[in-house]
């Protein structure tokens, strides 16, 4: 029996029903083969289902019906991966959710539930993203020379974030590359994000290297975490001081990127990310330039669809974004890093800040960064 009926009886026998939701999220994988973009959108489905239980329970009691379908997750995709393994459909998994399986799986059990101990990894949830990547390529080659083995570390709707180690370097790469079967729009927006961020020399923005055409990809500074899975393992442990280091960085990262005509149109904690030095201290580099407004480049066309991931209600059309619709995605992270949280309180001692910034109208809204970091400065004295 050849290996795509396999596959079809494989996911015959272990996929029930599928939302909507999470086929969308695969449907690039199910350009290639339908059957594997409904078996990764199951496994998705049913991982995130109890994810958040998953995370509240650590440290305490897991229901047995929850570990059994977790157990039935691991098992099925372990029987996946050896009936394709050195195949076109060999697949990787997102690292956080590989980690957290890994970990917890001597600790499930079928029957009178589990133990989680406390020291177990967490889920970084992903509702909108992959967690399951086809492998179609896991090596790239630098100067014709030297290949490196390529760990998928992220992905997104068209392209995939992968690290490596250069041991001419002694130290860790990225490397982002497009999807395959990309339309040629998509292409020359992701070759635009290359010469943005290459042109740019800021430190709190991320530092690309050197795009390889035949790819469609290129390397840039690696980066120990997100904005999000930063705050989320350490929120108990940032010092006061360290927050408004990491706010202020940020702030001078959004500086720079307006004071040369730019606008990001995609801040989120997931775009944001830190690198530690070697004293463990965190440095923000903003990144994912994909969607950013230049006004010396006209690829957006007039009736583009609003994106990204902080949707401003007062935003009619895309192409009209501006400084007053880029505070309103700056006024969450300003209170994901101060408080580690995603919504304001009226108590925060910035709030009246973010509610400028959130305001229903825009003429309210501050006309300029100096003028809203005026005002932060102010209230954060008795941060």
């Amino acid at each position: 029996m050849d290996l795509i009926k396999k596959i079809s009886l494989f996911v015959k026998d272990n996929v029930d029903h599928v939302q909507d939701k999470y086929l969308t999220i695969y449907e690039d994988v199910s350009k290639i083969n339908k059957d594997i973009g409904m078996l990764f959108a199951n496994i998705h489905d049913i991982i995130n289902f109890y994810a958040n239980d998953f995370n509240a329970r650590i440290g305490s009691h897991f229901n047995a019906g929850d570990s059994r379908d977790y157990l039935k997750v691991i098992r099925i995709l372990s029987s996946f991966d050896a009936m394709v393994k050195d195949s076109e459909f060999e697949f990787c998994l997102d690292e956080n959710y590989k980690d957290v399986l890994k970990n917890a799986e001597p600790h499930l059990k079928m029957n009178g539930g589990s133990d989680l101990p406390v020291d177990l990894p967490r889920f970084i949830i992903k509702e909108y993203d992959p967690i399951l990547f086809l492998k179609s390529d896991n090596k790239f080659r630098k100067h014709n020379q030297k290949s490196f083995e390529l760990i998928l570390i992220g992905g997104g709707s068209y392209a995939n974030v992968y690290k490596y180690k250069d041991e001419d370097y002694n130290q860790y790469f990225a490397y982002k590359k497009l999807k395959k079967n990309s339309s040629e729009k998509e292409i020359i927006r992701f070759r635009q994000e290359y010469n943005i961020m290459k042109k740019c020399e800021n430190p709190y923005l991320l530092k690309v290297y050197k795009y390889f055409d035949e790819e469609n990809s290129y390397n840039m500074e690696f980066c120990n975490y997100t904005l999000a899975s930063y705050i989320k393992e350490n929120n108990t442990k940032i010092s006061k001081e360290t927050r408004l280091s990491i706010l202020s960085q940020f702030l001078s990262g959004i500086e720079y990127i307006h004071s040369v005509n730019l606008s990001h149109r995609d801040l989120s904690y997931n775009n944001i990310l830190i690198k530690l030095d070697q004293f463990q201290n965190p440095f923000v580099k903003i990144s994912d330039f994909g969607l950013v407004k230049d006004d010396t480049q006209k690829l957006t066309s007039p009736d583009s669809s609003i994106k990204g991931t902080f949707i401003d209600p007062c935003l009619q059309s895309f192409k009209d974004y501006n400084f007053k619709n880029e505070i309103y995605a700056i006024a969450f992270i300003i209170i994901f890093i101060l408080y580690g949280r995603q919504n304001p309180k009226k108590d925060d001692c910035v709030y009246p800040v973010i509610e400028k910034c959130l305001s229903s109208n825009l003429d309210d809204r501050y006309d300029s960064l100096q003028d809203l970091k005026s005002d932060l400065n102010k209230y954060l004295a008795s941060f």
